[in-house]
């Protein structure tokens, strides 16, 4: 019996197989049957008469028919054999490899007929006629119609022997770049492993796309701590220790997807290997280093990384000054920030529109929409064109400044230049609406909305419930709540946490902690915030042990408190004189790498004054102003407000002096 004759009786076999992984039992009863699928001899069997008369009369008809095969619809019932049996489909193909543009021709026609049977070894023949024809275009078309059909199988026949060394190694790379731009990562993972098992070495481009999928993988399902950026890793390993070396790509893709995970240790760590391995580093390597020192507030480390990288050789991109900038916006760093955006311009890098939106958000935040208004047009005399983000900034600045008429002029302004306003920037004036009391204009907002093809979902549904409650609207925002859940939307916990704490605004505990517990029974976890309301409702309130008992609850839930979690505490702590309780959060929180604030000095200074502490009160303060921690005019006012008049002028210039000496040290030690 010849292997091809074998090979029919495997296939007729597997069709009948229905255990849990087919494939695989398949492959097994076809693995020793035959070594490649050329190599039936030409006997004169029946096998052989059958595809020797389907060659013929493939040529013959594309002679007198030249549009024959060309396209599915195409029929003829000559051929209807060929389609409905596997084997001898292998077999005809087998015989017109010498004519490879017929046989594709052929291959479409017929894998495109009802009836016709799709199986990994039809599509390992194809294949196999185009590699060796170096036809790599029309391979690659293969290949996606391979998974198409789901015919993923078609590795373990490739790597078991049907195919030439030659060939084998084109289409496992073939398959992998498919795979990569599709971003089926188990399949990635299967062709690679199968590759390195059998001593064949990907190409590098290939691993790198792989490394592009796990960081991006990674970042779409936060809740897998490792996740596949883990997996990136080992794969980085796996190709050094296979000899096949990773290029200056393959380490940039790790970065970037380590540093965006917050993994800025080991993603600094690779820079240290890409150096040692002669390979040249870029600004492509260090940008989402620092934006990732940016995001966490390491401002320091991110400009030391900046001058490491000059002096390295990397010239800073303007996303690695747009980076920069806006880390230095977010602390109110405004003449550094802008001093940034001077040395764009004497490195002969120009500013985008993001850098101008960058100072323009930073100016925003600190309230100076003058600046921010004349670096738009400073923007616009330059050449660049202000965008949806620009104006959306802008409106959201003139919103908390509370100056509604600028930000309707900003809005409407965007709509004059032709720009779509965003779904943020309507949610943006919305909530200057609601700041202001005028529920009936934010609601006309949500409905422009609508008609620009903006539904609104669960943040638009958050922001008119938190703005109700801030308003006093309880019965409107629970009515809004059911309406959310009647559009299919499900409240989360930033929804709950406004009711909760429109609630304990009006002094009704009881009801907060019915809400809060519905909350609980539809499965939803509080977040820090949610906790931090309750606690300081109750310790504001004298129910000190209450607010103990829902610290204790979110830290067994794994929420840490944050430095208002604190500030409440020690504020009921310092209302009932319990001060040694006050003292102990005040060190357990710097224990735990939670830095004091103003208003956790403030509380403390206020209270040692209230009970004549003067010295304990001045010891404070003068620590605060030894951490770099600037005292407002709450926090004078109660180191002042139990001095006669006689004494409040000696101790201001007593503090004032206390001021003066802090700086002086500040210097010397810069």
């Amino acid at each position: 019996m010849t292997p091809c004759v074998r090979a029919s009786k495997a296939l007729a076999a597997t069709t009948t197989i229905t255990a849990s992984n087919p494939f695989a039992l398949k492959v097994r009863l076809l693995f020793p049957l035959f070594s490649s699928f050329h190599d039936c001899p030409t006997s004169t069997s029946i096998a052989t008469i059958s595809e020797t008369h389907y060659r013929d009369l493939i040529f013959n008809t594309i002679k007198e028919k030249p549009l024959a095969f060309r396209n599915i619809q195409w029929v003829s019932d000559q051929f209807r054999a060929v389609i409905v049996d596997p084997d001898l489909f292998i077999r005809v193909l087998n015989s017109i490899r010498s004519r490879p543009r017929i046989a594709l021709r052929f291959f479409r026609w017929a894998e495109g007929q009802p009836d016709f049977q799709h199986s990994e070894f039809a599509f390992c023949v194809i294949l196999d006629i185009l590699v060796k024809n170096n036809l790599m275009r029309s391979a690659y078309w293969v290949v996606e119609r391979v998974i198409s059909v789901n015919m993923n199988g078609i590795v373990y026949v490739l790597v078991d022997g049907y195919v030439g060394p030659e060939v084998l190694i084109k289409l496992l790379d073939l398959l992998l770049w498919v795979y990569t731009k599709k971003s089926m990562i188990e399949q990635c993972l299967l062709v690679f492993n199968k590759m390195i098992r059998n001593g064949l070495l990907p190409d590098v481009k290939n691993c790198n796309r792989m490394l592009r999928i796990f960081r991006k993988r990674d970042l779409a399902i936060k809740a897998r701590e490792e996740g596949e950026v883990q997996q990136a890793l080992e794969l980085l390993s796996e190709m050094q220790r296979r000899g096949c070396f990773p290029n200056d790509v393959t380490y940039n893709v790790l970065i970037n997807g380590l540093s965006k995970k917050g993994e800025l240790e080991q993603a600094k760590g690779l820079i240290g290997e890409m150096l040692k391995s002669g390979l040249k580093v870029s600004a492509y390597t260090y940008n989402p280093l620092i934006c990732g020192y940016c995001k966490k507030g390491l401002l320091v480390e991110a400009l030391r990384l900046q001058e490491e990288m000059v002096n390295r050789g990397a010239k800073p991109t303007v996303a690695t000054y747009n980076t920069l900038m806006h880390g230095l916006c977010k602390l109110g760093r405004m003449a550094e920030a802008r001093q940034r955006f001077s040395d764009m311009f004497k490195k002969n890098v120009m500013p985008d529109v993001v850098s101008y939106n960058t100072l323009i958000y930073g100016y925003c935040r600190l309230g100076d929409l003058d600046v921010a208004r004349q670096l738009k047009k400073e923007m616009i005399n330059h050449g660049i064109y202000a965008d949806v983000f620009t104006y959306t900034i802008l409106v959201n600045g003139s919103c908390k400044r509370g100056n509604l008429s600028m930000a309707k002029e900003f809005f409407d302004e965007m709509l004059q230049e032709g720009l779509e306003p965003d779904r943020f920037a309507y949610i943006t004036r919305i909530v200057g609406e609601l700041k202001l009391g005028d529920t009936s204009r934010a609601f006309s907002m949500q409905e422009e909305m609508l008609a620009r093809g903006f539904p609104p979902d669960l943040i638009t549904y958050n922001v008119f419930v938190k703005g109700l409650c801030k308003l006093g609207n309880l019965e409107e925002a629970n009515n809004l709540l059911q309406k959310m859940v009647r559009d299919g939307l499900v409240p989360n916990h930033v929804t709950y946490t406004s009711i909760i704490h429109a609630h304990l605004e009006d002094g009704h505990l009881t009801k907060a902690k019915e809400v809060f517990y519905e909350m609980l029974s539809k499965g939803l976890s509080p977040s820090v915030v949610t906790y931090t309301m309750l606690i300081h409702a109750h310790a504001g309130k004298g129910r000190l042990e209450l607010a103990f008992v829902y610290l204790l609850e979110m830290q067994e839930k794994g929420i840490s408190p944050n430095v208002i979690t604190y500030n409440v505490l020690i504020n009921g702590l310092c209302k009932v004189r319990r001060m040694d309780q006050a003292y102990k959060f005040f060190a357990e929180m710097e224990e735990k790498g939670i830095l004091p604030n103003k208003y956790t000095y403030t509380i403390l200074i206020n209270e040692n004054c209230n009970m004549g502490n003067w010295q304990e009160a001045l010891r404070l303060y003068v620590q605060m102003l030894d951490r770099k921690i600037q005292p407002d005019s709450y926090t004078h006012n109660a180191l002042l407000k139990q001095l006669d008049e006689d004494y409040r002028l000696q101790a201001v210039q007593y503090l004032e002096s206390l001021i003066l000496d802090s700086k002086d040290t500040s210097e010397l030690r810069t």
